[in-house]
């Protein structure tokens, strides 16, 4: 098994060495050019599914769908749509069963939708993936950032899954240099965050969102000194444009998007110009969804949906993300020809803000309500300072009267000694509006 494994790593850092080959230039290829890679990772990737993977065996021999008909991007939008609930459902028939997905590692999504799921990446495309972040690098190198040679600091959860990738990189990956990095947790006071920034003097700052722009806010309005990075990098939320202000004017920090999720790791990314999100063509090819299912015009709004033509370890295909954005056609003026998904709507989270100027994340709950499988959804809502109600969602009452005490302690550990929390079982949350689902209700609040 040791000696199986240890081919696998050499054959999986022989394809990322020679993928790494001329991919800062994809980025800047025809359309004609990118259709081409990208159709023919389409043709792959659905022969691997019709081979390995349970439920594209069945789905292809269920509707009579000859595999080698797809040929195409255009072919595998005729695909039925693919929703989290859908995989969910039945999360072991989306995993491929070929030798290359045998050492694949799980990811838990953090639940946008409330309900959790764990998706599986082989190895070979976690490193392939560290080849495709050369398309990248420029953008970090235009502020003095050589990624081999630099400090890394990212403010994230314990068991996040930036963490998970670094870990998989240091365990499969054959590289002379690594970058120094450091995390930090955001359940720590942004005092302690701030120091541990000024302690670590890093080149690239990384966090979600929504955090970093409170993260930023808290800085500047307290006049407190933070030793700038060259460049921050958010990225699973997006982050208002007041908030980007805040830390490129203010605060003399350049900022860049990296546009991903659990399910694709490689989707898109903001550039220079800042005029939306460059996608990864022909690794995630990704289209608009209006509600009956049918695809969007250039520029109107709808669901985005997204194929990854990159990792075998959970195949997904034709797949909604949850989140709302338009495809622009309107050239960037960084000559990149990739194209650009605009107005991007979703995975914006609120912030519980608590009398002692503390400000909590909503990731910090999702980190306590996760170590509790049997969760099903959760909603926590803040009525007053510190009053909360946790709705869980529960197989039935049973589980939630074994579950929910102890969250509602270990949530009152974090909010303080005068707060409460009280559970709620509930057989099922409602989505909201457009079908998004708040995790985390927060009272409206400014960070000071």
């Amino acid at each position: 098994m040791r000696s199986t494994k240890w081919f696998a790593r050499l054959h999986g850092n022989a394809d990322m060495y020679l993928t790494a080959i001329g991919q800062r230039r994809i980025p800047y290829l025809s359309a004609d050019a990118l259709g081409e890679r990208r159709d023919a990772r389409v043709r792959r990737m659905v022969q691997h599914a019709a081979q390995y993977v349970p439920h594209y065996r069945d789905l292809f021999r269920a509707r009579g769908i000859d595999p080698a008909r797809i040929r195409t991007f255009v072919d595998l939008q005729q695909l039925p749509l693919l929703r989290k609930a859908d995989v969910r459902a039945n999360p072991n028939s989306f995993r491929s069963e070929a030798p290359v997905a045998r050492y694949s590692i799980p990811f838990l999504t953090s639940g946008s939708s409330g309900a959790p799921l764990n998706v599986y990446h082989d190895p070979a495309s976690l490193l392939a993936n560290m080849a495709f972040g050369l398309r990248v690098r420029p953008l970090l190198e235009r502020h003095g950032v050589n990624r081999a040679a630099s400090r890394q600091l990212y403010i994230g959860y314990p068991g996040s899954t930036l963490q998970t990738v670094w870990r998989a990189h240091d365990e499969w990956a054959i590289a002379p240099m690594r970058p120094e990095r450091c995390f930090v947790s955001l359940l720590e006071p942004i005092e302690s965050v701030l120091s541990a920034i000024n302690r670590f003097r890093p080149d690239v700052l990384y966090g979600y969102g929504t955090y970093l722009e409170h993260f930023a806010r808290a800085v500047y309005s307290r006049g407190l000194f933070l030793h700038p990075p060259r460049a921050i990098v958010y990225g699973a939320e997006v982050m208002t444009e007041q908030g980007r202000r805040t830390i490129e004017h203010d605060l003399g920090i350049p900022v860049y998007s990296d546009y991903a999720a659990v399910e694709v790791f490689k989707l898109a990314f903001s550039c220079e110009a800042n005029r939306g999100l460059h996608v990864h063509e022909d690794l995630s090819p990704t289209w608009i969804a209006r509600a009956n299912g049918h695809r969007a015009n250039s520029g109107e709004r709808g669901e985005v949906v997204v194929s990854n033509l990159v990792n075998h370890g959970t195949v997904l295909l034709n797949y909604c993300l949850g989140d709302v954005a338009a495809v622009s056609t309107t050239p960037c003026p960084c000559s990149r020809t990739l194209p650009m998904l605009t107005d991007l709507e979703g995975r914006v989270e609120d912030t519980i803000v608590l009398p002692d100027g503390r400000f909590l994340h909503p990731r910090a709950v999702w980190m306590i309500v996760r170590r509790r499988p049997s969760v099903i959804r959760y909603q926590l809502i803040q009525h007053s300072a510190l009053s909360f109600e946790l709705r869980l969602v529960t197989p039935d009452e049973a589980t939630f009267a074994q579950v929910a005490p102890q969250i509602s302690s270990d949530l009152e550990a974090i909010f303080g000694a005068d707060s409460n929390v009280e559970s709620t079982f509930h057989q099922d949350l409602p989505l909201g509006p457009g079908g998004k689902f708040r995790m985390v209700v927060a009272l409206p609040s400014r960070v000071q």
